[in-house]
């Protein structure tokens, strides 16, 4: 396991802590509900503190250096001792995670507050869903910088355990070439690169500052008074030795290191390859933030198991399966929550999966569903009447009907969905009114096939034409008459 795994690891339980707080407090009113969740949002913050520091000291390397070089390093402006780097970077990250949890709950009172301004009680639901909606967005637990943007504190905790790698590394090279008589280091190259390390880059720094016809290196690259050039970077510096370059190199790299620094620029090419590198490191952070969260909800239910196979699914072309099943299943769990309640469990697939599976690779049949139950919800047809009867009825419709022609020399081609609900029908509608009592199928082939066409056409809202055919005992059946299409039957006494 990485050091990033790690440390998301430390956070992924104490995001659980969090949401386990949420969920297990017991308070009824608003106020006291926040005070026992703040408790225990202190105890989770206290266990942090313990895995953080545990993390720190096996993920930070430990700096030997001598007493000159450190002295040398302090004088040029270095911002760190070295001895205290695991201890600075353990406070500031448990600094930052304090300050946003106060931060938090402050948020809680002042959604409470908002509340009430507006005339509304906020009940103990709906501040558990508050928080749980914050947690999950990241934006619960999250650094405030003073420009107003925000970023997650397992985000900003990775970003300081990176720079922090990176910056006891150039420290430990720095001490090196001191500690063998060394002012000079040198900056590795890498391309693509941003603006800023473009300018420092493939260049040779005085570490002191005092070797003439060398930029001091805290003066210049690390002028922020930390040992590396911004947050995250990726450029490590190492004690320069001549002999390890070719005459080419050496006169490449002493070139390079007195070329004005305020004119470094990045041609097109490269400002374009440094973009597509920072794109897909955003996608690859919302890759892994995706299965992070997908993992989070379903646990070892989760469709895929491994980052690599969430990826190429998340990857996978737009439409597909893979594609719909990790962007788009919280919605279709919603979507499956509803339909569930609305029709049963037994007129459902067996699970989210395979709901999935017919919802993006079988569309017919996912139409058909959605028709079943909106129409179920609607009380257009009566509860008893299962999702295969529905599907079975529209099939004996179109086997009695498709390719025939009717009364009024229509010849059919095609049956509403609208037209099963009629044929099925419902004894009782919602507000206990007999209502659109269902036809059997030979009393409607019979009034279709033999039945008198009204003599006028009838138009909709949308300029369609439609005819009615009607054997006075029995009911109606009505055709339009441009498509061929069933759209509507009434049993005789019903609306």
């Amino acid at each position: 396991m990485t050091d990033d795994e790690e440390l998301r690891k430390v956070f992924e339980r104490y995001q659980k802590l969090l949401f386990k707080a949420a969920n297990s407090t017991q308070s009824e009113m608003p106020y006291s509900f926040v005070a026992e969740f703040s408790h225990k949002m202190d105890a989770a913050n206290l266990n942090f503190k313990q895995l953080a520091r545990r993390y720190i000291d096996k993920a930070i390397p430990d700096v030997d250096m001598s007493a000159s070089a450190e002295s040398v390093l302090r004088s040029a402006g270095a911002f760190h001792e070295t001895a205290n780097v695991k201890l600075t970077t353990y406070v500031q990250m448990v600094s930052k995670l304090t300050e946003s949890a106060e931060q938090f709950k402050e948020r809680i009172q002042a959604h409470i507050a908002e509340d009430e301004k507006n005339g509304t009680t906020t009940t103990v639901t709906d501040l558990k869903e508050y928080i749980r909606t914050e947690l999950r967005t990241g934006q619960g637990m999250a650094i405030t910088y003073s420009n107003g943007a925000r970023m997650p504190t397992d985000k900003y905790a990775e970003m300081l355990a990176r720079t922090t790698r990176i910056e006891t590394q150039n420290i430990a090279m720095l001490g090196k070439a001191l500690d063998d008589g060394n002012d000079l280091v040198e900056c590795s190259t890498i391309s693509p690169t941003c603006s800023t390390c473009a300018v420092y880059q493939g260049r040779i720094y005085s570490i002191s500052g005092n070797t003439p016809g060398y930029p001091a290196l805290y003066k210049t690259a690390f002028r922020n008074g930390y040992s590396c050039i911004h947050p995250n970077c990726r450029h490590q510096f190492f004690p320069y030795n001549p002999k390890f370059h070719t005459e080419e190199e050496r006169a490449q790299l002493e070139k390079d290191t007195r070329r004005p620094m305020d004119e470094e620029k990045l041609s097109d090419s490269a400002r374009s390859a440094y973009a597509r590198s920072q794109m897909q490191m955003r996608q690859w952070n919302k890759e892994m933030n995706e299965f992070a969260m997908m993992r989070e909800r379903y646990g070892d239910n989760a469709p895929y198991k491994t980052l690599g196979a969430f990826r190429r699914a998340y990857r996978s072309e737009e439409g597909s399966l893979p594609y719909a099943k990790t962007h788009y299943y919280r919605k279709d769990e919603r979507q499956f929550t509803e339909f569930e309640s609305a029709i049963g469990k037994e007129n459902m697939p067996e699970n989210l999966a395979k709901f999935q599976q017919m919802k993006y690779n079988d569309r017919e049949e996912f139409n058909l569903l959605n028709h079943y139950q909106f129409s179920r919800k609607k009380g257009n047809i009566s509860a008893l009447a299962s999702f295969e009867l529905f599907k079975t009825t529209k099939v004996k419709i179109e086997n009695a009907t498709i390719g025939k022609m009717a009364a009024n020399g229509t010849v059919i081609q095609k049956v509403s969905l609208h037209f099963v609900d009629r044929l099925i029908g419902t004894i009782y509608h919602k507000d206990n009114e007999p209502k659109h009592e269902g036809m059997a199928l030979k009393d409607m082939q019979d009034i279709l096939f033999n039945g008198v066409p009204s003599s006028k056409l009838k138009y909709d809202k949308f300029n369609r034409p439609s005819q009615n055919i009607e054997i006075e005992s029995k009911g109606i059946v009505t055709v339009n008459t441009d498509t061929g299409e069933l759209v509507q039957c009434n049993k005789k006494g019903t609306s």
